[in-house]
């Protein structure tokens, strides 16, 4: 075959298919947050910012608190902006007064204040202004709620301050992050960036604290596998299975049993996995401090056939605090050794959060690598050998396929890599 041909080819495919990459990710599940932007020239300082964030499933509560410094001898007029990224209930208080603020569009501030490429690129924004006598110091608060897109598997992802590794960034002085996960179990965790494990206490509270020269960009990726695992029952076209997750939802477990008896007597419903209702009702006899029956139950399910798919480690974790209650160390160990079997090579939180906490489990193998933060993805860095990868291809008969084959695999990891993120750190990746 004609050379150059084989490479115009080979070429051509990795080109096409890196520009796929580029756009590949660009909408990502979940939440990112900003900081505060000063879009005034007057001579003030944000010194302090205090930011609470309270995430649950599919639903975030912010509350942050932000002191302004005037650093003139003048009375001044500071405007402050945030943008809106899918929120609601957007709320500014001077103390316990409500401070007026507008709605803007990026194009309208980057053409008022000369802003072009001084501020993230999000379409709106929300303005409010601050008056300040001479060297005032003064705090206000903003408040807003907002329920963050999932991706396909149910995963959340919340990332703060990501836009203060860029060089127009209003980074505060001092700046405290305080993030409460409700429902926190330890296998609801899926990747962490610029949080360390220990980081995380029993009640799912990560507090960070820094100075101006130490703040990075957060991350985590969270799924409410308590949640989940009710989806596809809600969803069903059929009325029983509706009623189990109302029940079990609120709590009326033994109502909950009744109807999963039923159902599993007559199961209509062709896309819901029978599985998925003997779980449930195993679920509700564990939350009745039943745990012979739940052990009972769950041995026989078959865990293949369950959502989602990380819910064994939930299950395995059930089962060790009901046999650590139980001081039952043979069903202890037997199911410490399950998690091990099930973990081996594997890179998981619940691993790690079972060594830190006394449990005989193997040390998880920490990921390090440089990664765009909203995708949260290991980039492969080996190098591919170009011109052996060349020569084979001209010399095998299906050089043609081949060439494209390849050019369409070596253009996927082109384009991924190229979504990176210019900074570099430290990432923990915990991954099934």
């Amino acid at each position: 075959m004609n050379k150059s041909l084989v490479l115009t080819i080979f070429l051509a495919a990795i080109i096409s298919i890196a520009i796929g990459g580029i756009a590949y990710g660009d909408t990502i599940a979940g939440w990112n947050g900003y900081g505060i932007y000063t879009l005034s020239k007057a001579d003030s300082s944000v010194i302090e910012e205090n930011i609470d964030i309270s995430a649950a499933y599919n639903n975030l509560t912010f509350n942050g608190q932000y002191t302004v410094k005037n650093n003139s001898s003048e009375d001044i007029k500071v405007v402050l902006a945030t943008p809106n990224n899918n929120i609601s209930g957007f709320k500014v208080f001077d103390k316990d007064t409500n401070v007026r603020y507008r709605s803007r569009s990026y194009e309208g501030i980057k053409a008022e204040y000369n802003l072009d490429g001084k501020i993230p690129k999000e379409p709106k924004w929300y303005t409010f202004e601050i008056y300040l006598k001479p060297n005032e110091i003064k705090t206000v608060r903003v408040t807003f709620t907002s329920k963050p897109t999932l991706d396909s598997k149910g995963i959340m992802q919340i990332s703060y301050m990501q836009d203060r590794q860029q060089n127009y960034s209003n980074a505060a002085e001092n700046v405290k992050l305080n993030i409460s996960l409700e429902g926190y179990k330890p296998y609801n965790i899926i990747a962490l960036d610029g949080i360390e494990p220990n980081q995380i206490n029993e009640a799912g509270s990560i507090k960070l604290e820094y100075d101006s020269t130490q703040i990075k960009a957060v991350a985590l990726k969270y799924q409410a596998i308590d949640n989940l695992m009710l989806e596809s029952l809600k969803q069903s076209s059929y009325k029983n299975p509706k009623e189990i997750a109302y029940a079990f939802s609120s709590k009326d477990y033994n109502k909950a049993i009744v109807l999963c008896n039923q159902y599993l007597e007559n199961p209509l419903d062709k896309k819901l996995s029978i599985e998925q209702i003997k779980l449930i009702k195993a679920e509700s006899y564990r939350l009745l401090s039943e745990a012979d029956k739940y052990l009972s139950s769950i041995e026989k399910i078959d865990l293949n056939k369950i959502y989602p798919e990380n819910l064994i480690y939930k299950i395995l974790y059930d089962k060790i605090m009901i046999f650590q209650a139980k001081q039952d160390n043979e069903g202890l160990l037997s199911t410490i050794n399950e998690l091990k079997t099930i973990t081996q090579n594997q890179n998981t939180f619940i691993a790690s959060w079972f060594t830190n906490n006394g449990f005989d489990t193997p040390e998880p193998t920490i990921v390090q690598a440089e990664e765009k933060l909203e995708t949260l993805t290991v980039i492969a860095k080996d190098s591919f050998p170009f011109n052996e990868l060349y020569n084979k291809i001209l010399e095998y008969k299906y050089s043609l396929p081949a060439a494209l084959l390849i050019g369409l695999l070596l253009g996927f990891v082109i384009g991924r890599a190229s979504k990176r993120n210019k900074r570099s750190g430290s990432m923990y990746l915990f991954r099934k």
